[in-house]
């Protein structure tokens, strides 16, 4: 990775204050409340960049709508299955470097290895009342964490549906990795697979031919 790829940050300030503190010599975008302007409480994702972004939008369940899932060890036993809606949005923003290429940023935050919340099955918050409970929880953080890499990757698959050739940097807390499969989609597809890949957090990757 160049130098000048540094010209531009994501980041996730915690409160919504210091995602509109200002920035000097940065342009800046920023997730927002769904439906709204305004940030979120907390855990906004911020992309910085000293190049002049051209757009932005955020992705909460838009590519992947919400599985309906029914919790099983849920006390009382739940009658009917709910969404599980991602707890973030991803954020994407399109800035121009300095030759004039567009550079399509994400910037997301996975959802933490931390399992769920069973209704009924906690004595605190740091102790469950069973294995089965704690199990449930953490299938469906990955429920979560995956839909939330799905959608991503999905993000990417338009962008080089539209463009072969896109500049991509997929960027964040991934709280994860084998669960992120190498990327093997046409632009990059070759006779040979390498399994250790599967072991890095990677969605897609790039590489800038020239630089």
């Amino acid at each position: 990775m160049r130098r000048r790829w540094m010209d531009t940050w994501s980041c996730e300030p915690w409160s919504a204050s210091s995602t509109t503190r200002g920035t000097p010599g940065y342009h800046r975008v920023s997730t927002h409340v769904p439906g709204g302007t305004g940030p979120l409480p907390q855990r906004n994702l911020i992309i910085l960049s000293r190049f002049e972004i051209l757009e932005h939008t955020q992705h909460l369940n838009a590519l992947v709508p919400a599985p309906s899932y029914r919790m099983v060890t849920a006390d009382p036993p739940e009658q009917s299955a709910a969404e599980i809606r991602w707890e973030r949005p991803l954020l994407h923003a399109q800035v121009r470097l300095s030759g004039g290429a567009v550079l399509h940023v994400i910037n997301l935050h996975l959802k933490s290895r931390i399992p769920t919340d069973i209704p009924g099955q906690k004595v605190n918050d740091f102790t469950w009342k069973s294995a089965s409970a704690w199990a449930e929880g953490a299938f469906i953080a990955m429920m979560r964490r995956v839909g939330q890499a799905l959608e991503a990757r999905r993000l990417v698959d338009q962008l080089f549906d539209a463009d072969e050739n896109a500049l991509i940097a997929v960027c964040g807390d991934l709280n994860a990795d084998s669960e992120l499969l190498h990327d093997e989609s046409i632009a990059f597809a070759t006779d040979e697979l390498h399994p250790e890949s599967d072991h890095s957090p990677v969605i897609a990757e790039f590489q800038m031919m020239g630089a």
